[in-house]
């Protein structure tokens, strides 16, 4: 789901995303099924600078739930840009890992099993 508001030339989105992902894996010769839940909350803001160009910034916080407990989460910042025309967009971002909420190594507030210490995204869209 995605919620947005434009206020001026400045525009606010969450995006909430839910994952469910059922698994099945063999043990001591039977199969035994399993669930895993993701959900994942992104939060961007971004200014536009006209000549279709915005400059923002995104939060992105993705979480694992499974075995009825909240197994991994990490937070993510970093700078987004973009460009939009009547029939195309598309926006580059960087962010990097701010912080392992559930599931880092105790040496380190990161979490680095379960996810990157860097991501860049490219997303775009085309209208037919």
């Amino acid at each position: 789901m995605i919620l947005d508001k434009k206020i001026g030339r400045v525009t606010q989105a969450l995006n909430l995303v839910f994952e469910p992902e059922w698994k099945w894996k063999p043990k001591n010769n039977e199969i035994k099924a399993g669930i895993e839940y993701k959900f994942e909350f992104n939060y961007g803001i971004g200014i536009s600078l006209g000549k279709g160009f915005t400059i923002g910034a995104e939060i992105r916080n993705p979480n694992v739930y499974e075995n009825n407990s909240w197994a991994n989460s990490a937070l993510y910042a970093g700078p987004t840009l973009s460009w939009a025309r009547h029939d195309f967009w598309i926006n580059v971002t960087f962010m990097t890992q701010i912080s392992g909420l559930r599931g880092m190594s105790p040496d380190r507030n990161l979490n680095l099993d379960e996810y990157e210490r860097y991501q860049a995204r490219v997303i775009f869209s085309y209208l037919l």
